[in-house]
């Protein structure tokens, strides 16, 4: 599959817990990517033009991410700036990226995704596909998408096939319920 979306060249990190600490915040979340969520590039830090995008807002800043690892609560992330968007939120490097859908969705899971699910029963799972890169939590058979792209044209027009990004592994296909 050819994806218009490309995790590896770019940071993008699910945000679900914000803790503010010192000077910076403490960030919990999933990684898009399966290394630290800033690409497939070994980085550890990043530094220059940060998007924070939900559903409600979208905020650039300037800053410095960082990764740290707490005992008892594993790897999270550093951010220095003083405006935090309410949790969750995608932070991304990419600056061109936008909100695109956020709601249920149809899922037909792949038998991977299935398997997943039934040992989760619960979960939050970042997602990619041709147009758009997203989370789908998943919860007692319900689905729901949190959606984000670059590219220009509308997204979730047609049944789409989904992979979890962080394991290259096929999710199974989503469309709107309209």
């Amino acid at each position: 599959m050819v994806l218009n979306m490309d995790i590896n060249n770019n940071v993008y990190i699910w945000v679900t817990d914000v803790k503010p600490h010192d000077d910076v915040y403490i960030l919990d979340g999933r990684a898009f990517d399966d290394e630290f969520g800033f690409g497939g590039q070994d980085l550890r830090k990043y530094s220059g033009d940060i998007l924070l995008i939900s559903c409600k807002e979208l905020i650039k800043i300037n800053g410095e991410l960082g990764l740290i690892h707490i005992s008892r609560r594993g790897r999270l992330w550093t951010l220095n700036n003083n405006k935090i968007p309410e949790t969750p939120f995608l932070l991304t490097n990419n600056i061109n990226i936008n909100h695109k859908y956020s709601d249920m969705v149809s899922m037909k899971p792949s038998d991977d995704a299935l398997e997943v699910f039934n040992r989760d029963k619960k979960g939050i799972y970042p997602i990619i596909s041709d147009n758009f890169i997203g989370v789908i939590t998943y919860e007692d058979g319900s689905t729901w998408l949190d959606a984000f792209s670059d590219v220009g044209s509308e997204i979730m027009e047609k049944e789409e096939v989904i992979t979890f990004s962080e394991w290259d592994t096929e999710a199974g296909t989503i469309k709107r319920i309209d």
